[in-house]
């Protein structure tokens, strides 16, 4: 996924969230520190035009990535519960 999706993913559910009247606090949060870190990530990329060598990323990159993935985790399974199919 690019940053971009996540970035979309993070704000049609917060909003989707809020238009069912869904009261997921924890969730809410959760996706906030999802853009936040995608955010974080983008800033930790090499400056400049062109594909990135994903050998030669930065370790505060590679841990946003880590964080990213947690993060991604824990949504899927907070929504999971909220409808029912966990």
């Amino acid at each position: 996924m690019s940053a971009r999706q996540l970035l979309g993913f993070a704000r049609d559910t917060t909003a989707e969230l809020q238009s069912a009247g869904v009261g997921a606090g924890a969730l809410h949060g959760e996706l906030r520190a999802l853009e936040a870190l995608v955010t974080e990530f983008r800033k930790a990329l090499p400056k400049g035009q062109g594909r990135i060598d994903w050998r030669m990323l930065s370790t505060q990159a590679m841990d946003a990535l880590a964080d990213l993935e947690m993060k991604l985790v824990v949504a899927h399974g907070t929504l999971s519960e909220l409808d029912g199919s966990s």
